[in-house]
């Protein structure tokens, strides 16, 4: 991996932030009310980084060009559609299906049916960035060849 010291610092210190904030809660320092807003509000903020990062896709556009430009947009595309999907995902459906007010306000479908639609898609977002990444590689090996 090509991977430089600012970007194993920014790896290990999600990693480790995680775990901190895991232990914390654990311990008692981080009570319910705060360990709520934290899974409430970091997932919000996740939505928000990846429609950041899809901007600059976007931006790169004219600096790269080509095919490099077709797999960030094949990887780009997947997130959207993620990002675009979450919301009413979690914030909408779930907390309602926890509610049991879910069919009301996805119209006609049960509880079951809007579990495996929002699931199946997410596993085929998560595909999609796969196969964007795959282009990648492919790409790769016409250039070794």
């Amino acid at each position: 991996m090509n991977l430089n010291s600012q970007d194993y610092g920014i790896i290990g210190g999600g990693i480790l932030l995680s775990f901190l904030g895991a232990f914390a809660t654990e311990a008692g320092i981080i009570n319910a009310s705060l360990a709520g807003t934290i899974t409430t509000w970091l997932p919000r903020i996740t939505v928000l980084t990846i429609l950041v990062g899809i901007v600059f896709v976007y931006l790169s556009r004219d600096l790269l060009g080509g095919e490099i430009v077709q797999n960030l947009e094949v990887v780009a595309t997947g997130f959207l559609i993620y990002a675009v999907t979450w919301w009413p995902h979690k914030m909408g459906y779930h907390a309602e299906a926890l509610g049991g007010a879910a069919s009301s306000i996805f119209g006609v479908f049960t509880t079951g049916a809007w579990n495996v639609f929002f699931h199946t898609l997410t596993a085929a977002v998560f595909g999609l960035v796969s196969f964007g990444f795959y282009r990648f590689w492919e790409m790769s090996q016409e250039v070794n060849a």
